[in-house]
């Protein structure tokens, strides 16, 4: 068995990598977003693919593999009940995808991500497409297809098809139409955006973050979908909407970093300071309001909760604010009481 990591019950799942290969009809989706880590680390040559293309690979069936090198791969990712985000790295593999295998496993997804390394190639039906590094990939786990990677890093997201077919209006396009589609649109480079910045900060991030980052992700991805359909890819408004949504989203990732400030934001967007700027004025709020407000929300919120036993410095610090007499004056300032009269 390969080093795994799970930070869920049974009752939340009831899958674990120790069961084997996931499968749709037999396991289900998680009833909460749970996180997983995989990696082939420590197992024997001959181990460590066959543990990859059976625990991570539930969706491909991988060819058998003749190299005698040691196949290296490791994966992280967040499940929730709508769909899931992972981020993969592997040695090179190939496999494909039967009509049979999604009616026995009730797989039916389609993975939407960005390739940042490496080289994909796809094969769906007569149609054969390339993926190269910073270019987006689609994946339908319904439709026969046939994978060949080099040595790759990835990550995407998993949606449900019934969401994919309602966002876009209609049946799912060809994978590789769907990818030029998302790569045409701003408000899919956007999606990429975060993709890659979530794939650059998962580990940091604690379980609410995951679920919240995730959430973020699946809106991004619907929103991008929804303007594939219904918008013109040059719309102004939907690249600002877009863009707001995922500052906020990256906002609240580094909330507890007292040092984040929008040009660090920017440049995690992929986009200048100048046109961030405006896309929070043109909303009548400014970045450095939107970071203090959300701060002292969250802050609020875990002093309201019974289930905690940090101290008031201890949450200043999680908030990011590292002087606690700071804290308690700007608290005070935004709700008309101090943190220490709210815990009575």
């Amino acid at each position: 068995m390969g080093w795994s990591k799970g930070d869920w019950s049974k009752q939340a799942w009831d899958w674990s990598p120790a069961d084997g290969r996931w499968s749709a009809s037999r396991h289900g989706a998680p009833t909460s977003a749970v996180y997983l880590q995989l990696d082939t680390d420590g197992l024997r040559p001959h181990e460590s693919y066959d543990f990859w293309r059976e625990t991570a690979l539930y969706d491909v069936d991988a060819d058998q593999r003749h190299d005698t090198a040691p196949f290296r791969a490791q994966g992280a990712g967040i499940i929730g009940p709508n769909g899931a985000v992972y981020i993969n790295r592997a040695d090179a593999l190939s496999g494909r995808r039967r009509r049979k295998e999604s009616e026995r496993d009730g797989c039916d997804e389609i993975a939407i991500g960005i390739v940042t390394a490496g080289r994909r190639r796809h094969e769906e039906g007569e149609e054969r497409s390339q993926s190269l590094a910073g270019q987006f990939l689609v994946y339908d786990a319904r439709r026969a297809s046939r994978l060949i990677w080099s040595s790759y890093a990835t990550v995407h997201l998993t949606l449900r098809r019934s969401d994919v077919e309602a966002a876009l209006g209609g049946e799912v396009p060809s994978s590789a139409h769907l990818a030029q589609r998302l790569e045409a649109v701003p408000s899919g480079r956007i999606f990429a955006a975060h993709l890659r910045s979530l794939a650059d900060e998962l580990r940091n991030l604690d379980p609410e973050e995951r679920a919240d980052m995730l959430g973020v992700a699946l809106d991004l991805a619907h929103l991008a979908l929804r303007d594939i359909a219904r918008r013109p890819p040059d719309d102004r408004e939907v690249v600002a909407r877009g863009l707001f949504v995922a500052a906020l989203g990256l906002i609240e990732v580094h909330l507890s970093n007292p040092d984040f400030r929008p040009d660090m934001l920017a440049g995690l967007l992929g986009c200048s300071r100048a046109t961030l700027y405006r896309c929070f004025a043109e909303r009548e709020c400014t970045i450095a309001e939107v970071i203090r407000e959300k701060r002292l929300a969250r802050a609020r919120a875990l002093l309201e909760s019974d289930g905690t036993a940090l101290s008031i410095a201890d949450i200043a610090m999680r908030c990011g604010y590292h002087d606690p007499g700071h804290f308690s004056r700007v608290f005070r300032r935004e709700y008309g009481f101090s943190p220490k009269d709210l815990r009575g």
